[in-house]
């Protein structure tokens, strides 16, 4: 017999076994023995499968298919086309991603958001443990509390911050509060017996801004006015560990309360 028909012989019948009645494949090892469910079936310890490789240029350039997986070799990361765009399946370690929010940054555009787009609260965890709740339905925020009942709800510790520190070295001195809640303040008496300040307006009503004497030095007070956009119990004259609690209404500091230490 003719050695090239036997040798085709021979090929027909290795192959038959993997082809069963319900034209499936298997290709590898264990090639009889092939899952019912699958019309395609991969099995080796040794190999894997290895996707067309290309880059985004070449992969845009394609006609897009629902369902067409290819490895972009730009991301280093396999895409699948929706049918209208190429989506990444990868969801670390790249720079750009179709949908996908990535833990090294993301360039957003317009409508794009962190959150739930269904009727589910956002949920922040560290360790596994929940830290921070954003509730669906009234938007309102817990810390550490899995039912925030008010906008903010905080279970836990609370500090105010920004917090600046100020050296009072003249007269009438002007603070500039900005974005502040605290001011500490220390004060050179060394020509006077306190030093008057003079505090700069608020950014938005309802500003808190809390101002404390942090001096241990019994001499060296400080004056706040009862002028131009303060409103107080007359003026206040803060010693060591005074604390004075004001609250911006858009056009005045407020007096809310006076601690005399």
């Amino acid at each position: 017999m003719n050695t090239k028909i036997i040798k085709l012989v021979l090929v027909l019948l290795l192959i038959c076994p993997i082809f069963s009645a319900k034209s499936q494949i298997k290709l590898g090892n264990n090639v009889t023995s092939i899952n019912a469910s699958s019309l395609l079936e991969l099995e080796s310890t040794t190999k894997g499968l290895l996707f067309t490789r290309m880059t985004s240029t070449q992969m845009n350039a394609l006609t897009g298919v629902k369902g067409l997986v290819v490895f972009n070799t730009d991301s280093n990361c396999l895409f699948n086309h929706t049918g209208t765009a190429w989506i990444s399946l990868c969801r670390t370690g790249i720079t750009s991603l179709n949908g996908a929010w990535v833990t090294t940054g993301n360039t957003s555009s317009g409508g794009s958001y962190l959150g739930t787009s269904n009727n589910s609260d956002l949920v922040v965890k560290t360790n596994a443990i929940e830290r921070l709740r954003i509730d669906s339905s009234t938007g309102n925020v817990g810390i550490k509390t899995t039912n925030p009942l008010t906008t903010l709800s905080v279970y836990g510790g609370l500090s105010i911050g920004k917090c600046d520190s100020v050296a009072l070295t003249s007269d009438n001195q002007v603070i500039s509060v900005g974005n502040t809640s605290s001011i500490f303040f220390s004060s050179n008496t060394a020509t006077s017996s306190q030093r008057t300040i003079i505090l700069g307006d608020g950014l938005v009503m309802g500003q808190m801004l809390i101002l404390i004497n942090i001096d241990r030095d019994a001499n060296d007070a400080m004056e706040v006015p009862d002028n131009n956009n303060t409103k107080l119990s007359g003026t206040i004259t803060m010693n060591k560990d005074d604390t004075l609690t004001l609250m911006w209404n858009g056009l005045d500091w407020i007096q809310l309360a006076f601690t005399n230490n």
